[in-house]
């Protein structure tokens, strides 16, 4: 065959122009051609970066080829025929070595992974994903008529993907893995525990022990997915594994565990110190509790806050002492508690936040109703507080609010707060024949009712800190709450053990 050239002289045709194309490469040339939607062919990952992008937590695929693709594309694991979801393509553009090294967060890929991959002259190419969905069961599609990173999807399997894909609810497909460890967190040790093998542990303590909690996830993920439980199954095996490496005293933010035994001083009231309270109950966390009575002018002000004082010249009540640590600051003690007590997880650290701020000014308005004026003046005090800075507050956390906690499906430091002022709220108005309509608010309802009937808290709701406590400073307060006995006592420090 002859050909010209564009100055009009002839040219014989390149022999590999005329030569069959490999069935990979008419593949490719095929693909790229598709305008968008659901693509013909699977995109082959490995399993540890296919778990990444179906939690959400991997949102860019690096690759040494562009891809002209847009729409969804099926997720297969290297070295098997399963398809476990799919996920969004979006965009595919080449990515300097700088951004690369400056988005792990984006990519998950360590850095001596990517030196061996991508070029620091050239960088990479990145493959920008969205909207990842996981597959309820897992679909198995032959690999024929395969390339390296694509395989043909036959029509028997793209008819029940399709039909997977719409089966499932919205809702579930778009579920992280973060997520669904929040869910099973509860019940992972009694359903699961039939699932996870020998062979798990083993592997897990002979490869992954020393590493990191973010680390263990991207490896033990890898070898988990090809488990034969469903995704949800698979994912609670982490779950345990992680909670072993929490009990041996690693959490995710990677604190170490609380030191020995801590101290929490208070006064002997409800007050600041009852979230706290509730947090070490919640936890099972054994800790003192120290509680400053009538004669605090020698026990607090005289003896306990000027030593405490040379290790923290903020001291204030109420306190925690943890080792060598002392922290005050009722917000700091709760966010302490927190991270120590793995209550309070890294991505909900701003919402957590914003809420305990927001909660705080909702004491600090009603401590102007509690500690002015005089009883006879309370109900009306307490009317004009509910309909003007109570409902104020309360409005803006039911809107703050993700249900059935404040920050989601996972109980957070700032609910612990949210259930005392809550607490406060209704019993005050039930008291004192208020009228105000709590059910305005069916979230914040919701997660008061969740914080009860909690079996982790069943303790805390018995425990005399909370049915004899008294609200407030029962010295000053003009309510004191249903629960005290009319004696305040003297300082007190008490051992709660579980």
């Amino acid at each position: 065959k002859r050909s010209r050239t564009p100055s009009g002289n002839p040219e014989e045709t390149p022999s590999w122009r005329s030569a069959p194309m490999p069935e990979g490469r008419r593949l490719k040339r095929k693909l790229k051609k598709e305008p968008g939607g659901l693509h013909a062919s699977a995109l082959t990952i490995q399993p540890e970066w296919l778990s990444l992008i179906l939690a959400g937590k991997k949102t860019w695929e690096i690759r040494k080829q562009q891809c002209l693709h847009r729409g969804d594309v099926a997720l297969m694991a290297s070295g098997t025929s399963q398809i476990w979801g799919m996920v969004e393509i979006v965009s595919s553009s080449r990515t300097s070595w700088e951004d690369l090294l400056a988005s792990r967060e984006l990519h998950r890929v360590p850095e001596e992974k990517l030196a061996a991959y991508c070029s620091q002259e050239t960088g990479g190419m990145v493959w920008a994903l969205q909207n990842p969905r996981i597959l309820e069961q897992p679909l198995a599609c032959a690999r024929k008529g395969s390339s390296i990173n694509w395989v043909k999807i036959d029509d028997p399997t793209m008819e029940l993907l399709n039909e997977s894909i719409l089966r499932v609810p919205d809702l579930e497909c778009r579920k992280t893995a973060q997520t669904l460890c929040r869910q099973m967190r509860q019940v992972a040790e009694e359903r699961l525990r039939t699932v996870r093998t020998e062979y798990h542990k083993a592997r897990y303590a002979a490869n992954v022990k020393e590493q990191s909690i973010s680390d263990t996830i991207m490896q033990v993920s890898g070898w988990l997915i090809f488990a034969p439980a469903g995704p949800c199954q698979v994912l609670g095996l982490l779950v345990l594994e992680l909670l072993e490496r929490r009990g041996a005293g690693e959490g995710k933010c990677g604190c170490k565990a609380m030191d020995g035994t801590p101290t929490l001083g208070y006064w002997k009231i409800r007050g600041l110190a009852a979230p706290l309270r509730m947090m070490f109950y919640y936890k099972g966390q054994k800790f003192n509790l120290k509680a400053y009575g009538e004669d605090a002018k020698d026990k607090w002000f005289g003896e306990d806050k000027p030593k405490l004082c040379e290790k923290n010249a903020m001291m204030n009540l109420p306190y925690l002492i943890d080792g060598e640590t002392v922290v005050t600051q009722s917000n700091s003690c709760l966010l302490y508690l927190g991270k120590k007590l793995k209550i309070d997880v890294e991505e909900c650290f701003i919402h957590n936040h914003q809420a305990l701020d927001q909660i705080t000014e909702l004491r600090n308005d009603l401590m102007k109703v509690v500690y002015g004026g005089t009883k006879e003046e309370l109900p009306a005090d307490m009317a004009k507080h509910m309909q003007g800075p109570a409902a104020g507050h309360l409005g803006k956390l039911e809107g703050f609010c993700k249900g059935p906690f404040l920050c989601g499906g996972q109980v957070q430091s700032a609910d612990f707060h949210m259930f005392e002022m809550l607490d406060q709220h209704t019993v005050m108005c039930s008291e004192l024949k208020s009228d105000f309509d709590f059910k305005k608010y069916p979230k914040l309802l919701a997660l008061h009712k969740a914080m009860k009937e909690h079996p982790a808290l069943s303790k805390y709701f018995a425990a005399d800190c909370y049915t004899k406590y008294a609200f407030n400073n029962v010295m000053y307060t003009r309510f004191v709450g249903p629960g005290f006995e009319g004696a305040f006592g003297p300082t007190t420090e008490k051992l709660v053990e579980f």
